[in-house]
């Protein structure tokens, strides 16, 4: 048997040794044949459920192809798109007993968790600032290892008053972490950069926030009623500018599922009332 065809339990490393192939990573396919051109992986044998869930992002910077990849395992990496070779790897959080097999029968600590990490959005580029932006949630886990389990262990996760998220921005050419902005909830939702400098971001306590860019300084937050944990969209109608907010998270997996699921617009007759000379 192949590595690729061999299967096993999430915290059971010994039901499937080696890196098994293709798990944890990024593929890069040819769209027209389906046919693999290259692949990076993240976490090679992965014992503590730190998938890869996140679409990467892709961008150039200073003649180079970029792709940006988040990973469960609270890790922002840097690819080189043409050379197929890792640039960086950038920690977004708390970290502990993240190396070494797990115990079996044992509780073990571990952060981050399986539900934290960069969870269901991946991270953002913003062309002007050549910036990277990502949400994060610090949130850990303790894992028993066994067989009694379909996932091979039992996951007890830290309660979710103990989460924070963490909005990180870092230099799309140097992989410098720039800024960084920690909310007292996980931080899920999509990162929207836009021209005029703003990044429009949420929080799980369903407050919408806006930043500036280049600094961090926040510049408006609204409570919406919900959990924010999706995309936020820029439009114009017209000469007017709005934004979308989607609030009311429904996950049933941890976050607190607080508010109905509603979409809050709002208007912007007057861009510079955010930000200054932009």
């Amino acid at each position: 048997m192949d590595e690729f065809s061999k299967s096993g339990r999430d915290f059971v490393g010994s039901e499937r040794a080696g890196d098994n192939l293709y798990t944890d990573s990024v593929l890069a396919l040819n769209a027209d044949t389906g046919k693999l051109q290259w692949y990076v992986q993240q976490n090679p044998h992965d014992d503590r459920d730190w998938d890869t869930t996140a679409a990467p992002m892709l961008y150039a910077v200073g003649g180079r192809r970029i792709m940006a990849v988040g990973s469960k395992d609270g890790r922002l990496y840097f690819y080189d798109r043409d050379q197929h070779k890792l640039m960086a790897r950038r920690d977004l959080l708390v970290r502990e007993n993240d190396t070494g097999t797990l115990p079996s029968g044992k509780p073990t600590h571990v952060c981050p968790g399986g539900l934290g990490g960069v969870e269901w959005n991946g991270p953002a580029f913003d062309s002007v600032t050549k910036m990277v932006f990502i949400n994060t949630n610090d949130l850990c886990v303790t894992v028993t290892p066994g067989p009694y389990a379909a996932a091979g262990g039992i996951p007890v996760l830290d309660s979710p008053e103990k989460a924070r998220g963490w909005l990180r921005a870092f230099d799309g050419a140097s992989s410098r972490e720039i800024w960084h902005y920690k909310a007292d909830s996980p931080m899920l939702a999509a990162v929207t950069p836009t021209g005029s400098g703003l990044i429009l971001t949420g929080t799980g306590a369903g407050q919408f926030v806006a930043f500036d860019a280049k600094t961090g300084q926040q510049l408006y937050s609204f409570y919406t009623g919900g959990a924010v944990a999706g995309g936020i969209s820029t439009y114009l109608v017209g000469k007017r500018q709005y934004i979308a907010v989607t609030s009311g998270n429904s996950s049933k997996s941890l976050w607190r599922n607080s508010g109905g699921a509603i979409v809050v617009v709002f208007g912007l007759p007057q861009i510079a009332r955010f930000t200054k000379g932009r």
